[in-house]
């Protein structure tokens, strides 16, 4: 055992050649500095510590946390499902499928939203031109892609850790089960404000309260690795309303199809303007007893599902730049002369006013001269005298012109009177239907022509006007309005295309148009309008109506419009066939026009022949 005094022994000897100086500094030999110094260093490196601590902890500590959190939790919207929309049958129309969307919330990402839209590009095709001009708009919720496979938002889950911001989520996409035949009443979707899925045309714009839903979110917490992640919380979507349809599915779709089949018949391969081809049309029928619309249709049309999934930019241009409008909904937006389906409001007004009576015999001549011009009847062999019902069964112009401006010894009512009650009818106002893009028209008289154009009115102007023609414009829903003012004997209701709105009371009918005082005189143009229908009418596509359809008996009335120049277009016609049945007891008033389409007996009645051969089936 070695002692302590042993320890000097055996500790190695300084050498005495090495100054002891060298082995402790002077200025240490005396003061123990050899201790202070080592916790001098230990004090700086904690201080410097602690402070680093206090600046990332306290000054930056919500700022740290935030982005701590954005790096491992992520907050994503739900969007809602719309509402579905069904048929007065219940029969769905519009729906919502399953589908696959990717999500930006800009505000985790903050300065670096678009270098994330690119991270994901590599990934999986998205546009991201348009996702970067929705994060300069503003957006805090911006789709990047939308209709995604399941297999795409695979890749991007398995990189969802390093794409700040990103969520991935089950998308609900608009679905329109018969998309050309419903496009003009439920219009289409697209990008709101915000970002959101909002209607923006139709149906889908005019019941977008309801339709559109309350939206939902989840949380969800990633792992370090960032290749998993856990939800954490998530508060379920409330979808939107249902909404419930007066247009019957399957009279909308046979409405489109004959529509579309004598448009196309028609319609040129290259547009002329001389060509007698048709270039659109619309169906409009509806219920007289309620204004309720059973279908509505135009065409052309075009496919809303373009919309719910995307359109691309050629596309929408193609449909925008398409010479015959596609977009354009003819039943409301346009406006044509009406032509002789007018003259049911002439026949009216002259009976109201007592330049004639039901029995009153005015001729019927090939045409008059008055003022140095010919006014013609379109068939030029004249009809010689008849009554007001039999003018109205064979379209006779001169009658009209006779009893409206007067002719001989024949007084005319004149235009004020024709205006009074053409406008207690609908014309040139908007009916109120529940869609965008109404248009009301145009009655003109005296006054407007004096302020629009500084001219003024002539006798010439009163007889055009009589017989729907001149500067008369009417959509094809006010012809059909004034249709439905005879067929249920005085009384028009407001159209509406939505019946009732989930979890509502129904839309109650609303009296828009009362003059049932004049029911006697609106027996007598109903009783015309029923020998159009019949051999010596010029509802021809008619004539064997009632063999196929034995307990039906129908009113209604033909008309051919003349429009524009006739030097630069040729002699271009309108055609139009109006219509309500059964007598009696309507069920239902229905409206043709063809645009360009030639004339009412031999275009527009065939068409609603079939429409109505379905519909009394």
């Amino acid at each position: 055992m070695i002692q302590f005094h042993e320890i000097e022994r055996i500790t190695p000897k300084r050498s005495k050649s090495i100054p002891k100086e060298v082995i402790r500094p002077a200025f240490l030999a005396s003061s123990g500095w050899e201790l202070v110094l080592p916790h001098l260093l230990f004090v700086f490196f904690m201080l410097l510590l602690v402070g680093r601590v206090f600046y990332l902890q306290v000054l930056e500590g919500d700022k740290n946390l935030s982005l701590s959190e954005g790096n491992s939790i992520r907050y994503s919207f739900l969007r809602a499902g719309r509402g579905v929309i069904y048929d007065r049958n219940r029969e769905v129309v519009a729906r919502n499928k399953p589908g696959f969307s990717i999500e930006l919330n800009t505000v985790q990402c903050q300065n670096s939203c678009k270098d994330v839209v690119n991270e994901v590009s590599k990934l999986v095709e998205i546009d991201v031109g348009y996702a970067n001009e929705q994060i300069e708009k503003g957006f805090t919720q911006v789709t990047v892609a939308t209709n995604l496979s399941r297999d795409d938002i695979i890749k991007v889950e398995g990189r969802i850790g390093n794409l700040l911001g990103i969520s991935t989520q089950v998308d609900p996409v608009r679905e329109y089960l018969f998309p050309e035949s419903f496009a003009h009443v439920l219009g289409f979707i697209g990008e709101g404000e915000s970002g959101d899925k909002v209607g923006k045309s139709g149906i889908e714009k005019s019941y977008e309260k309801h339709l559109h839903g309350s939206p939902g979110s989840k949380i969800i917490q990633i792992n370090s690795s960032g290749t998993f992640f856990t939800q954490i919380a998530e508060k379920t979507p409330g979808n939107g309303k249902g909404i419930y349809l007066n247009i019957d599915k399957g009279l909308q779709e046979v409405s489109f199809s004959v529509l579309k089949k004598a448009v196309d018949r028609k319609m040129p391969k290259v547009l002329n303007a001389k060509t007698d081809r048709a270039t659109g049309g619309a169906v409009i029928a509806t219920d007289p007893k309620t204004g309720g619309i059973l279908a509505f249709a135009s065409y052309p049309s075009f496919n809303p599902n373009l919309f719910s999934t995307g359109i691309s930019d050629m596309e929408f241009e193609k449909l925008a730049n398409d010479p015959n409008k596609p977009f354009f909904n003819r039943v409301v937006s346009a406006t044509y002369p009406p032509g002789s389906t007018f003259k049911m409001v002439s026949a009216l007004a002259a009976l109201k006013s007592g330049v004639i009576n039901e029995k009153s015999l005015v001729d019927c001549p090939g045409s008059i001269f008055v003022g140095g011009s010919f006014f013609r009847d379109w068939y030029s062999g004249g009809r010689g005298l008849i009554d007001v019902k039999r003018a109205i069964q064979i379209s006779c112009d001169t009658f009209f012109y006779t009893v409206s401006g007067g002719y001989g010894v024949q007084k005319g009512m004149g235009i004020e009177y024709l205006s009074i009650e053409a406008k207690k009818l609908g014309f040139g106002k908007e009916l109120g239907i529940d869609v965008e893009g109404e248009v009301k028209g145009l009655f003109p008289d005296p006054d407007w022509k004096k302020a629009d154009r500084d001219e003024d009115w002539y006798l010439g102007d009163t007889y055009i006007t009589s017989i729907g023609q001149g500067n008369i414009l009417a959509t094809p829903l006010q012809v059909n309005a004034m249709t439905a003012f005879f067929a249920n004997k005085g009384k028009v209701y407001k159209p509406y295309l939505v019946k009732n709105i989930e979890g509502e009371p129904p839309i109650e009918p609303k009296l828009i148009i009362e003059e049932t005082s004049d029911s006697y005189f609106i027996n007598v143009v109903r009783e015309g309008m029923k020998m159009v229908m019949i051999d010596g009418g010029t509802a021809y596509p008619f004539f064997d109506f009632e063999l196929k359809h034995p307990d039906i008996e129908l009113a209604g009335k033909t008309g051919t419009a003349e429009f524009g120049n006739p030097v630069e277009i040729g002699d271009k016609t309108h055609a139009w066939f109006t219509v309500f049945g059964p007598y009696d007891d309507p069920s239902i008033v229905l409206t043709v026009f063809l645009e360009g389409g030639g004339s009412g007996s031999t275009d527009a009645a065939p068409v609603a022949r079939e429409i109505l051969d379905y519909w009394f089936k």
